[in-house]
């Protein structure tokens, strides 16, 4: 998305291989603005996915560029040239879904408004990767029991953003709706959706048992900007 680049010569001169290659881009008197070896197997969806890498943070240019942890994925398949690529914060991601009217009218784009009824205002739709119109119920969140360490556990299942920078994920767990307690033990592994969210389990912290019943609920909050 930075440009103009200079590849290095070869097969390739005059224009990215998508394969990994040294990148240079100069000022008028030849001094250098970056000059860094990226590799597109950093990240999978960048590798014969379609793509492509994205600054993982535009705003403290220039970075090292040379270091994967200082790029993403694009949202979007085959990125967005020439575009705002900004769905790591939930204000990006509110301008990309919004008009500016909307954005300006809490009733429409307020962070617990729920457009398409289906259970989750704005910021939790942005929170799981849902579109905030339209339900989606393959993708909500939903209750499984685990087992650990040989015993059985209640566990939630969900979707979260992998490069939103500004949000908390906490789940909860209660037996009275009254005191709540956070659950952070990951089961199993932490799957790529391939669409810029991971889908976790965190399983409750008490074992299954016959004479305790168990509540579970997901929290969401985010940064102030």
């Amino acid at each position: 998305r930075y440009g103009p680049a200079l590849p290095v010569a070869g097969a390739y001169a005059n224009k990215i291989n998508n394969d990994g290659e040294t990148l240079r881009l100069v000022d008028l008197v030849g001094e250098d603005i970056f000059h860094f070896t990226f590799n597109d197997i950093w990240h999978p969806t960048s590798d014969g996915s379609g793509h492509s890498l994205v600054a993982f943070n535009e705003g403290s240019l220039p970075g090292n560029y040379g270091d994967p942890g200082s790029w993403r994925p694009s949202s979007t398949i085959s990125g967005s040239p020439g575009m705002a690529d900004d769905i790591t914060t939930y204000a990006g991601w509110l301008a990309t879904e919004f008009t500016p009217a909307e954005l300006s009218d809490p009733t429409v784009t307020g962070p617990d408004i729920d457009l398409d009824a289906n259970g989750f205002g704005t910021l939790m739709s942005y929170a799981l990767g849902l579109e905030p119109r339209s339900p989606e119920p393959a993708k909500y969140p939903f209750a499984v029991l685990v087992t650990d360490g040989g015993e059985q556990f209640p566990a939630m299942t969900f979707r979260r953003r992998k490069w939103a920078v500004d949000l908390n994920y906490r789940v909860m767990v209660s037996d009275n709706l009254v005191n709540w307690a956070e659950a952070t033990e990951v089961f199993g592994t932490v799957s790529d959706n391939r669409d810029g969210t991971e889908s976790v389990t965190i399983h409750d912290t008490s074992p299954v048992t016959a004479t305790t019943q168990r509540f579970m609920r997901l929290e969401v909050d985010v940064d102030a900007p």
